[in-house]
């Protein structure tokens, strides 16, 4: 239907769904669950995900350069990373149930770039209260998407990926289940982080403060991990076998509680599927590093207790923070660019004595360097708040190797850091404070080595917004919520397109052409590209432990770049982490970096000019 008006102009005020997602309604399928409330079955939806790719492929260079790069690399073989989580539309302070939905995405481990939010897809979106209709709930739903998958792919599945070549056969070899320790429970049924058994990963690893006088069990506090017994395919699939054929409710019962796995969501979950079982291994269902520290993880708890620790011994105001915070700049090019001042991360809404710290996955990371600051320049006699302090530091430096750890391969370094700080948050606040994500994230080391990559859920948690933003609204009481939501978000997807230069080095924003030599002209802009990510006039950058540079402008020669900078030198050789990290100028100061040198480097989110001409950079 449309508003005709007399100029012949109109607007569109309804349209039929396979209109109005000419490129997404192609891949729409549905599955049937079987219902927990009648002896029906409850419907769900998702994508093919061989159409979905093909039509990816199809609109977006980026997306098809890193798909040929990718099947290049392993002989046409794949490694699927599947992600799910539960979302809430609105205010995350005060979340509204009947908003929340479960949404999966998925992306290549072979890609050469996983960080954006561009390169995973939407491809499943399905409201709780759904979920909740469903035997087995989201155990059984995961089970139904991922056999729809192994259906449509088990005997390869054709891309044609243009460029006059015929269609290349693809196979996915095995599926990353990567999530959070809530999804994990979800999606396979183990009891999770609520059970004596609460890692599925770990054969003897128990709840805190359970394992005392129980013969080679260890309780999530323990932070040597060659003293935990990994579980196997083997081991599952005799936990299952042991609570099918028990028949007694009561046995039954217990039997759970010392194996782990609530027994229905588990033999009607993804791991005991035998069409499955050569797929979806639990040596491949990892724990995701963002909300191990920053989502309601290790990072909050902790944020919460240093701010309890000060409040008790030093009387601080949220006040003091937001005078401290303000004398710091955002540096251009970096996420604290884009976020407000820094003094408004101190708000009584997020910070409450008594409490984890209330702010967003974001809000955390870039609260920590502000109140590292904070503890480095305001130092306390009191003992409890150096505690607290060296505790802050500790997971600092953690937090800082994580970031590395997706331009290097310096993982050896991440599992002593990791038990250092458990040591010192032990000895600052005890053990008896410590939650089954302190354990969950000591997995990191293992899993990153198994993918020869860091991989994280930073992407997925951009793509929310997109929901986020579509369920503040009515709609989202539709009784069809969830099939036009899919719809909605994987539009979206497939008209998101980047040029595949992103994976190469170019000049973006304005560009300038400017006489450079007898043969040739350059072009200068303030931005310059590499690999998918910006750098920006303005940022600061560290090349080494020792020297930092300011980045100015950018030129091109040719196939040349070129990033004209100011050096700094760090002021003191004192590099412990209760000394500041102050830079001053280095020598002439300006000078030219070949542009390949600022690959894999890392930018502080602020900085402070001090009197004295030098600069303190906060990672």
């Amino acid at each position: 239907m449309q508003l005709i008006r007399s100029d012949d102009k109109g607007a569109s005020t309804c349209r039929r769904q396979h209109l109005n997602h000419a490129k997404a309604f192609p891949c729409l399928r549905s599955l049937e669950v079987p219902s927990s409330e009648t002896d029906g079955t409850e419907r769900a939806w998702m994508l093919s995900l061989p159409a979905l790719v093909q039509a990816k492929v199809d609109s977006c260079p980026l997306y098809r350069t890193s798909m040929q790069k990718a099947l290049a690399e392993r002989k046409d073989t794949l490694t699927l990373i599947l992600y799910q989580d539960e979302v809430s539309g609105g205010n995350i302070l005060n979340p509204d149930g009947a908003r929340k939905s479960n949404l999966t995405y998925f992306t290549w481990l072979e890609f050469p770039v996983i960080f954006m939010a561009e390169q995973w897809l939407t491809l499943g979106v399905t409201r709780s209260n759904e979920i909740s209709r469903m035997e087995a709930g989201m155990a059984n739903l995961t089970r139904a998407m991922l056999k729809q998958i192994r259906v449509e792919t088990e005997n390869g599945f054709a891309l044609d990926l243009g460029a006059s070549q015929e269609p290349t056969l693809c196979w996915i070899d095995s599926v990353i289940l990567l999530m959070d320790h809530e999804a994990i429970r979800a999606a396979t049924g183990t009891k999770g982080a609520s059970g004596l058994k609460c890692c599925l990963k770990c054969l003897n690893c128990l709840a805190l403060g359970k394992a005392s006088h129980v013969l080679e069990h260890h309780d999530v506090s323990q932070s040597d991990m060659s003293q935990f017994w990994p579980a196997t395919c083997d081991s599952v699939l005799a936990a299952a076998d042991r609570l099918r054929v028990e028949m007694s409710k009561g046995k039954k019962k217990e039997l759970e509680k010392f194996l782990g796995w609530n027994a229905t969501n588990f033999l009607n979950g993804p791991l005991t599927a035998p069409e499955l079982r050569d797929w979806v291994k639990v040596e491949n269902i990892q724990y995701d590093t963002m909300h191990g520290y920053y989502s309601n993880g290790i990072l909050p708890q902790e944020l919460g207790l240093w701010w309890s620790r000060l409040r008790e011994q030093c009387n601080v105001t949220l006040n003091h923070l937001q005078i401290f915070a303000a004398m710091r700049q955002r540096c251009p090019g970096t996420p604290a660019a884009k976020q407000v001042s820094p003094e408004k991360f101190f708000t009584d809404k997020t910070w409450k004595e008594g409490y984890d710290y209330r702010g967003d996955a974001t809000s955390s990371a870039l609260v920590l360097p502000l109140c590292i600051a904070f503890g480095r320049e305001v130092p306390s006699e009191q003992e409890h708040v150096q505690a607290a302090i060296r505790s802050l530091e500790a997971l600092y430096q953690v937090i800082i190797l994580l970031a590395d750890l997706k331009r290097t391969a310096n993982v050896e370094k991440l599992l002593p850091l990791q038990r250092t700080h458990m040591e010192a948050f032990a000895a600052a606040y005890g053990s008896s404070a410590m939650r089954p994500k302190f354990h969950y994230v000591l997995h990191t080391s293992q899993q990153i080595k198994k993918n020869q990559r860091h991989i994280d859920c930073w992407p997925c948690e951009r793509k929310h917004q997109m929901y986020k933003a579509r369920a503040a609204s009515n709609w989202s009481n539709s009784p069809h919520f969830s099939k036009g939501m899919l719809l909605d978000l994987a539009t979206e997807d497939l008209n998101q397109s980047h040029p595949a230069e992103k994976l190469g080095v170019r000049l973006l924003g304005t560009i300038q052409i400017e006489p450079a030599g007898h043969d040739s002209r350059a072009s200068t802009s303030s931005q310059l590209e590499i690999k998918c990510v910006t750098y920006v006039a303005g940022q600061f950058v560290f090349l080494s432990d020792d020297v930092a540079c300011k980045l100015v402008h950018f030129t091109q020669s040719g196939s040349t770049f070129v990033a004209h900078v100011h050096l700094y030198q760090r002021k003191t050789n004192d590099r412990s982490a209760k000394k500041l990290t102050n830079w001053q100028t280095k020598g002439h100061s300006h000078t030219c970096l070949a542009a390949k040198e600022l690959e894999a480097t890392k930018s502080p989110m602020y900085f402070r000019e001090n009197d004295d001409a030098t600069v303190a950079m906060l990672l």
